[in-house]
């Protein structure tokens, strides 16, 4: 293998074998962050039983409400999900579930193992009111070593190491935490060379916000050429002309929300149609082609074919084909599901 490699969570492999990619998932999570913020606000929370057809006409509208459906953590399910994807000739998936957000490393080696997909781990800390208690008495430096352990070593009771740095959340305005894992996250860039997928918080619907997110990210020590900023479909529809800007500065640009089209009451925000998306993204191919990336960020049971969501396969089954009917050719889909992924994606220390 040579030292630019990709870094899966069965161990190395050449970035040609990547194939389709996406780059921004979740095949085990725990989102129950949400649902317990819901519960702190004094908000609508669903009882606590197991999510069956008769709550998808309220969870669809309030995704959190039911704690069950911010849980998936069965590599049978798991398993069974990405073998849609595997069908439909995917290769690689980008899994982004960091602390905060209950990653697990060797259930994604098992699930691997099973489906025969290249499974790409993150590590990092999610948003602020995701991190443990004890991260406010660690430093940059020492959030960045035990990062770079998950690299060198792999996590912890595992020997899966990591593939690339994030999900990395921020909100607004950053948390201290928030700004410790960032500057940490660009030193460990910095070293390992590996990208880094960063979640910019709900109210980044404009260029500003994400800039400085970026400029913090440099100052540390980040190459912003392999830095992703996710939901930009989501975060940045209202705002299109903020892509350009975005793209100069050097960072991929996730269209990664793929499926996930309902309402967040408690954010008063309406995700942007699948529709929207597209056409969004027929007018940026033209000059952005090469800083677009593609994924659905399943992330709740209800995202899952199991219980009536799109699931990992709906780029590849709905999706693409829309974006050949609007125009997007052949080379533009090949740039955005395999060549951006294949050149973020290996680590290649400075």
């Amino acid at each position: 293998m040579t030292d630019s490699h990709v870094m899966t969570v069965l161990g190395p492999v050449a970035p040609e074998a990547l194939g389709p990619t996406l780059i921004h998932e979740h095949v085990l999570f725990d989102l129950s962050v949400y649902h317990r913020q819901l519960v702190t606000r004094g908000e609508a929370a669903l009882p606590d039983e197991p999510l069956g057809m008769e709550h998808l006409y309220l969870v669809r509208h309030n995704v959190p409400a039911l704690l069950d459906n911010t849980i998936q953590r069965d590599l049978d399910v798991a398993t069974t999900e990405l073998a849609h994807y595997k069908r439909l000739g995917g290769g690689t998936v980008v899994d982004v579930t960091s602390t905060g957000l209950a990653p697990d490393p060797a259930g994604l080696a098992e699930i691997a193992r099973r489906t025969g997909l290249h499974l790409v781990a993150g590590t990092g800390y999610y948003i602020g009111i995701s991190h443990p208690p004890e991260l406010a008495a660690k430093s940059a430096e020492q959030v960045a070593e035990e990062m770079l352990r998950d690299f060198t070593d792999g996590f912890p009771g595992s020997d899966v190491r990591a593939g690339v740095i994030g999900e990395i959340g921020t909100s607004e305005p950053l948390t201290p935490t928030e700004a410790v894992v960032l500057r940490a996250s660009g030193m460990v860039q910095a070293q390992t060379g590996a990208a880094m997928v960063v979640h910019p918080d709900s109210t980044h619907r404009s260029y500003e916000p994400i800039a400085r997110t970026l400029d913090l990210l440099e100052r540390a020590g980040a190459r912003l050429d392999k830095v992703v900023i996710s939901h930009c479909d989501d975060r940045l529809h209202v705002a299109p002309e903020a892509f350009t800007r975005l793209a100069a500065l050097g960072p991929s640009l996730a269209f990664d929300t793929f499926g996930k089209q309902h309402y967040y009451p408690h954010r008063g925000r309406q995700y942007p149609s699948d529709q929207q998306r597209i056409d969004l993204l027929a007018r940026l191919v033209p000059d952005l082609t090469d800083a677009l990336v593609l994924a659905h960020d399943v992330c709740y049971k209800t995202d899952q074919v199991a219980w009536g969501g799109d699931g990992f396969g709906h780029l590849p089954r709905n999706i693409l084909p829309r974006l050949r009917a609007v125009g997007v050719s052949e080379n533009a889909i090949h740039r955005m599901t395999v060549e951006n992924p294949r050149r973020l994606l290996p680590l290649t220390p400075r």
